[in-house]
């Protein structure tokens, strides 16, 4: 480049040096830096012969990498994205720079680079439930962005059942009431596998009607939604006995079956005479 002369405000002629793995950014008036910068065809008011010092960018690319392809919801957090920004140039890369994770729509900076490298996580619930978020990185002070792209993936949170035992109890106390929870917070619902002994019905099957004596099994289940898979099923089990067996209150063989034996207890009885004299 030859030298510019002039004595009123001129635009600086258009650089066309070149270094080797560096590219332009700019010129200043002091050699170390520390002087007034302009950008390439700024306009510069001339008052004093001056020298103009080219200000060199190192170029860098970006890689990303993952601990993990995927997490699931609510856990995004414990997967660590690291970014190396090396040079185009040499082996070690710029210390004192960060740089950006960005995964989908969601983004994290990195730890300050020591040599080239850092690494950032991002928020637990940064993502909803999808797969192939684009994941790549860029770091604006050394100018250099992604080289390729990985991929992540969110799954379904998982989700459990709490679900009581269920204690024995008598035909009688029929119907009875059930409560679960999920920790979703998602309602739970219930069957029962034992149709002959017990039903269920109601909101959410809680109604469970007791039929006959046995055993009674009921189920608690969560199907899940959108962001949450299913839960593993609970299932607890209690016997439904008779109640007391009474000749006032049972009349059937299948209810109490040892007074069709004849073996009614004896029942006392008297009759009221009146009184002689």
């Amino acid at each position: 480049m030859t030298p510019e002369v002039g004595l009123a405000p001129t635009a600086l002629t258009t650089n066309s040096f070149t270094r080797t793995g560096y590219t332009f950014v700019g010129g200043t008036t002091a050699a170390n830096g520390s002087g007034t910068s302009y950008a390439d065809d700024a306009t510069y008011s001339i008052a004093a012969k001056v020298t103009f010092y080219a200000q060199w960018k190192i170029l860098t690319t970006a890689s990303v990498f993952k601990s993990s392809s995927s997490a699931r919801f609510g856990s995004e957090n414990t997967v660590m994205f690291w970014v190396a920004v090396l040079p185009s140039k040499g082996i070690f890369g710029p210390s004192g720079d960060t740089a950006v994770v960005h995964v989908g729509t969601a983004s994290c900076v990195t730890t300050t680079l020591i040599l080239g490298l850092g690494g950032c996580t991002i928020g637990a619930n940064a993502l909803p439930v999808g797969g192939r978020y684009a994941v790549s990185a860029d770091s604006s002070l050394s100018g250099s962005n992604s080289i390729y792209t990985l991929h992540f993936t969110v799954l379904k949170a998982s989700q459990t059942i709490s679900f009581a035992s269920l204690a024995n109890t008598r035909l009688g106390k029929s119907p009875l009431t059930m409560s679960a929870n999920s920790s979703s917070a998602l309602a739970v619902t219930f069957t029962t596998t034992t149709p002959g002994v017990c039903t269920s019905g109601g909101v959410d099957g809680t109604t469970v009607t007791l039929l006959k004596p046995g055993t009674c099994t009921v189920v608690a289940s969560q199907i899940g939604n959108g962001t949450y898979s299913s839960a593993t099923p609970v299932s607890r089990s209690f016997t439904v006995s008779r109640e007391p067996c009474s000749p006032t209150r049972h009349r059937k063989a299948d209810e109490c079956p040892e007074f069709d034996r004849g073996n009614v207890p004896a029942v006392a009885s008297h009759t009221a005479m009146p009184p002689s004299g």
